[in-house]
């Protein structure tokens, strides 16, 4: 995001809309500001200030994944149905 936004000239003059995409439920409070705090970080002040922020739900197609990448969500599955079910939610909390 740092990069695609350096490329725009005077961003102060325009009207900036950032729309995060993630398997995260975008309604969950923890998500959204992990987010934000990712966006503190690579944005100014004034820019992230004035921007127009929205956070949307995305989706996996599977028939577009690689074979290794097939594999590391059968993995990241399997990991998240053995959790119990106090310990799930969109940050896996299992090291604290």
């Amino acid at each position: 995001m740092k990069k695609t936004l350096a490329k725009i000239s005077q961003c102060q003059n325009k009207k900036i809309i950032i729309a995060t995409v993630g398997l995260a439920d975008p309604m969950d409070a923890d998500n959204t500001d992990n987010i934000k705090s990712n966006m503190k970080r690579q944005l100014s002040k004034e820019l992230y200030e004035n921007a127009h922020i929205f956070h949307f739900r995305g989706g996996i197609d599977y028939s577009y994944l690689n074979f290794k990448h097939k594999t590391m969500m059968g993995l990241l599955y399997k990991k998240a149905v053995g959790l119990p079910e106090e310990k799930k939610n969109c940050r896996n909390k299992s090291n604290d």
